[in-house]
């Protein structure tokens, strides 16, 4: 009993600095997201989009090149970073701001 004991607790300190490091991820990743809401509940309803308001709530705008398909028409990828919360994906999922 006292084995499993002592195995049991130099596995605890051995996954405490990992589990610590996680905790602090996720914290940074919940304040991280109560950062843009608190930013985005200012433009709930946005009359005239202007420099100040994109500077807010845009980190960057990533452009792609341009590309032709084979039927003949083009298309220019465009990635927009939210201050804060990164890339959002086609299904609402935050990705990693780059």
């Amino acid at each position: 009993m006292s084995q499993s004991y002592e195995s049991e607790q130099a596995e605890i300190r051995r996954l405490l600095p990992e589990l610590k490091s996680q905790i602090n991820e996720l914290k940074k990743q919940s304040d991280c997201a109560d950062n843009f809401i608190n930013v985005i509940k200012k433009y709930t309803i946005i009359d005239k989009l202007d420099a100040s308001i994109l500077n807010e709530l845009i980190d960057k705008i990533v452009v792609h090149h341009r590309e032709k398909t084979e039927d003949g028409s083009t298309f220019q990828q465009i990635e927009i970073y939210y201050r804060f919360v990164g890339k959002l994906t086609a299904g609402n999922e935050l990705s990693e701001a780059a």
